[in-house]
């Protein structure tokens, strides 16, 4: 195998010598010259992107190199040569080849400012003096507050002994809406305050919306009481339409209509996630062929869920959250289905797709339009490395509660983009809500708050303009805090009432079954102590996308790493061209990505004391959408000098 990649790396060299020869245009002869000197930008663009070619062709081959040689053995030296070999060339490709970058670089670094190769610095925008609400809107902030304070003190009440009663439900729900309406940025209350004042007793919509409320609330009623799941659904679009903005199917009609149909994206985003959907979805009855304890214990907590018990938290086998149990509880009241192996693997099919709009969204949104176009081929080739990989479709089909974290973990992380760069309160909302009922999904979410911290800070310290910005900074980040908190509050009255269970697992991973700390303040200083086997377990979890993955048979074929050959080389070359890009743009979001990916590998490598369970396929489960961004990147970036190229007619 090293001989056929190295065979293969310099045939690669000796094309593209050839190809980049045969494209230099020569002169017609004229006295004293011989041949007319290219331009200099096709020059340096033909030059960087012959550069990139290396890069890939060393890449791939060290890849290749690493994921087939014996996991016993220690890394294979060439591969990791050529590894390292096409980060060199990659980075050489898009900073040290051009020397306008340099400079251009370096007077960014001085003034802030915007020449040539450096790309505009991405502050916070500064936010436009809106006009102040008038007082009866801020009689409804402040009334919100008040009840939704209320509603809070309400759950905390009526969840104890781990069960959601129908005052501690709907209290819960209520608070949500209520603190969201107190806190919501001043457009989303205009819209409110005019829907509010268009109400009347006489209007027959608003008639019809105040009897799609009380229907929905007698149907939450009964969904509480367990008379039946599919009531869930009635209700929940009888909510939908009272809350909708007034003229609500008018106004569903004008979105549909904003769909850009018409737009190639679309239907690419479709064709990929059909394509998903046939992998995830063929023999699915057959493979995993049959149930290990785990998915016993699921379809009977699935089970109890459907015959009426409300739990808050699932203390056995460990200690589990409740999303999968009620959402299988659900989706086991359709036809033809029921609580079984094929009932969970098509609910975490279900949530696996949902995943692939989301990465998509993702890619878009922390690429930006800069350079024009890239967000979206980014997003594309996301989505389309996610809707084939390994990891992902083996968790898509494994039937167990994994699956969701990667759609909270690529929203939370778009979200904080839009927030970070922005800086407005109605992303930060959308983050507390995502993260809030996130920690509902899967364990590995509680790892994300200390990303939002960390992006906030950042942010703070680093990138604010002014002393205003840092408030709002501040403000906004108590924001998304709070509204993370109340939807939290379930949650949160259990992990008082039983600290052991709802910690068990984390503490047991961190310092073994037989060690007992009754402080947190222990586990800290015993965190503290064994410091440098967290290191080495980040070193072992960063290793896991190339060289050696879980070797726990129930989460993948055992010690292969979670990205194939060619998404892996090019992973490593998306560390170079995201490394380029940190010094290319003073933008927040690029500067906490690198953070996103140490912090979401933190549930496996807290695991000090079960080294053997580090890497882990299903914690790291929140460094999914990041390692597979950073992959597409420079994916995207050859794609576009491609059709550059071709485009312009420019020579190499």
């Amino acid at each position: 195998m090293r001989r056929i990649s190295l065979i293969s790396l310099s045939l690669g060299t000796r094309f593209l010598r050839r190809l980049t020869a045969a494209k230099c245009q020569h002169a017609p002869r004229s006295a004293g010259t011989r041949f007319l000197r290219p331009r200099s930008a096709g020059t340096r663009g033909g030059r960087s992107l012959t550069l990139q070619l290396l890069a890939v062709i060393a890449a791939v081959a060290g890849s290749q190199l690493l994921t087939t040689q014996s996991r016993a053995q220690s890394p294979d030296l060439y591969g990791v040569f050529l590894l390292l070999a096409g980060f060199a060339l990659w980075l050489l490709a898009e900073i040290v080849l051009d020397g306008q970058a340099a400079r251009s670089w370096l007077r960014l670094r001085r003034l802030g400012a915007q020449d040539g190769w450096a790309e505009t610095a991405h502050f916070p925008r500064r936010q436009p003096r809106r006009a102040p609400l008038d007082l009866r809107a801020y009689q409804l902030r402040f009334l919100a507050a008040l009840l939704g304070l209320a509603g809070s003190y309400l759950t905390y009440q009526f969840t104890a002994n781990n069960h959601f009663s129908l005052v501690g439900f709907w209290s819960w729900v209520a608070s949500i809406a209520l603190w969201v309406c107190a806190l919501a940025p001043q457009d989303w209350l205009e819209e409110r305050v005019d829907q509010a004042r268009a109400f009347s007793w006489r209007d027959r919509e608003s008639q019809f919306r105040l009897l799609a409320a009380l229907l929905g609330l007698m149907g939450g009623i009964l969904t509480v009481r367990g008379i039946g799941s599919w009531v869930t659904l009635v209700s929940i679009a009888l909510w939908v339409y009272a809350m909708l903005p007034r003229t609500g199917l008018r106004w569903i009609a004008d979105r549909a209509g904003a769909i850009p149909w018409r737009d190639p994206t679309l239907w690419l985003l479709l064709g990929i996630t059909l394509l998903a959907a046939v992998i995830r979805l063929n023999d699915l009855p057959a493979v995993p062929p049959e149930m290990n304890s785990d998915h016993v214990e699921t379809v009977l907590d699935g089970y109890r869920t459907a015959a009426g018990e409300r739990n808050i938290f699932f203390a056995n086998n460990g200690g589990r959250v409740p999303f999968h149990f009620y959402a299988q509880a659900l989706l086991a009241q359709l036809p033809g289905l029921g609580h079984n192996l094929i009932t969970i693997k098509l609910l975490t099919v279900l949530e696996g797709l949902l995943a692939i709009p989301c990465v998509y969204w993702l890619g878009c949104t922390a690429v930006g339009g800069r350079p024009p176009g890239l967000g979206r081929v980014v997003g594309l080739l996301l989505a389309a490395l996610v809707a084939v990989s390994y990891w992902h479709i083996f968790l898509s089909r494994a039937g167990l509660r994994w699956a969701p974290t990667v759609v909270v973990s690529a929203l939370l992380l778009g979200l904080l983009a839009r927030a970070l760069r922005e800086n407005r309160r109605g992303d930060y909302v959308k983050a507390g809500l995502v993260l809030g009922f996130g920690l509902y999904t899967y364990p590995s979410v509680r790892m994300l708050p200390l990303l939002a911290l960390f992006g906030v800070a950042q942010a703070f310290i680093f990138w604010a303009r002014d002393w205003r910005a840092r408030f709002r900074y501040l403000w906004h980040l108590v924001v998304m805090s709070l509204v993370a908190f109340v939807v939290f509050m379930p949650l949160y009255r259990y992990s008082n009432e039983h600290s052991d269970a709802f910690m068990r697992r984390t503490r047991t991973r961190i310092l073994g079954d037989s060690i007992v700390m009754d402080s947190s303040l222990e586990v800290i200083e015993a965190l503290i102590e064994r410091f440098p086997d967290l290191l080495l377990n980040l070193r072992d979890g960063l290793l896991m996308y190339n060289w050696q993955g879980d070797d726990l048979w129930f989460h993948g074929a055992p010690g292969k790493p979670v990205l194939d050959p060619w998404a892996g080389a090019f992973f490593v070359l998306g560390l170079a061209a995201w490394s380029a890009r940190l010094l290319r743009r003073r933008d927040v979001f690029d500067w906490a990505l690198p953070a996103a990916l140490l912090i979401t590998l933190l549930p496996a490598a807290l695991a000090i004391a079960f080294p053997q369970e580090n890497p882990g396929n299903t914690r790291a489960i929140a460094s999914l959408p990041i390692a597979f961004l950073i992959a597409a990147l420079p994916l995207g970036i050859l794609l576009q000098a491609f059709w550059e190229q071709w485009r312009d007619g420019r020579t190499w």
